[in-house]
């Protein structure tokens, strides 16, 4: 009997070639590739948990408004919620993604793209074929002929608005979107939605960037960023990211435990309070770190 291949990421990528010159990847470019999607996968969603929290910090109402929403909506403190609850419940809280995703896209890369055999006129000039071309993403998430007021953080442009959501150029666009584009919303909406739903935020006295901090433009100052290899975080987020999280108020510590065959896969139990525990949060790579 045959020894059945993979049908992972890795073996599609070690079976894929050409469609005209039926050439295969190289070693050098499989392992340039895994890389990518690997750290596109983890640090990305990370990156964007951070500058959710981060602008929420920064828009006080934004914040009331979206918590309210989860708390409502899920008024069980130990039942997490799903990406499907979230997505049909938490329209403002999923505008909070999205204007994220937009104002501050975390991606570092520039989009490359190679113009075909022949060339190409764009807007009037010539480009030859080969030409390397790139897209300025954060030029194209702070159009002004497509938002308003680009600089400032307003989710609520997003309420009712899908066709706007398909502006965002943060997952690229087209044939070649990013593939991990649906699982990054899948990761990142419960995630914030659970955290709002079950936890208290608050700046701590020492923050550095505050909504009272206010830039030229009159909008609350945002802490600075970096570009990595392919995401874009906080410049000094040991500096920078520091966060006051609290179990909510009025919850019991311990969680109601059910018979392990009532359980559902959704149900979870939260840790207890270590007061002034400094720790990395579940946010991963150079995110917030968090006073529980």
């Amino acid at each position: 009997m045959a020894e059945q291949r993979p049908t992972d990421i890795l073996q599609a990528l070690l079976d894929g070639e050409d469609p005209e010159s039926k050439a295969k990847m190289t070693a050098t470019q499989v392992v340039a590739e895994n890389i990518a999607i690997i750290v596109a996968s983890t640090d990305i969603v990370a990156q964007t948990l951070t500058w959710t929290l981060s602008y929420l910090m920064l828009y006080p109402e934004a914040y009331r408004r979206a918590t309210d929403e989860v708390r409502r909506a899920f008024p069980n403190h130990h039942k997490a919620i799903s990406y499907a609850q979230a997505k049909a419940k938490l329209q403002f809280t999923e505008a909070c993604v999205y204007e994220t995703m937009r104002i501050r896209a975390a991606t570092g890369v520039f989009l490359p793209r190679v113009v075909p055999k022949g060339g190409a006129t764009f807007q009037g000039h010539f480009l030859p074929e080969g030409t390397e071309l790139g897209v300025n993403v954060a030029g194209a998430n702070h159009h002004q002929t497509t938002w308003t007021s680009p600089r400032r953080f307003m989710p609520e442009r997003f309420i009712d608005n899908e066709n706007l959501k398909q502006n965002i150029f943060s997952f690229s666009l087209g044939a070649r979107v990013c593939p991990g584009k649906n699982l990054a919303l899948i990761e990142i909406l419960p995630t914030i939605a659970n955290l709002l739903k079950n936890y208290d935020f608050t700046l701590p006295p020492s923050a550095l960037f505050t909504p009272d901090k206010l830039d030229e433009h009159g909008n609350p100052t945002v802490m600075p960023r970096s570009h990595r290899f392919t995401s874009v975080g906080p410049t000094y987020p040991d500096r920078d990211c520091q966060i006051i999280c609290q179990k909510r108020q009025g919850t019991d510590d311990t969680p109601r435990k059910q018979p392990s065959s009532q359980r559902s896969r959704h149900d979870v139990d939260l840790p207890p309070r270590a007061n002034e525990l400094r720790q990395r949060s579940l946010f991963g790579i150079r995110g917030f770190r968090s006073r529980y």
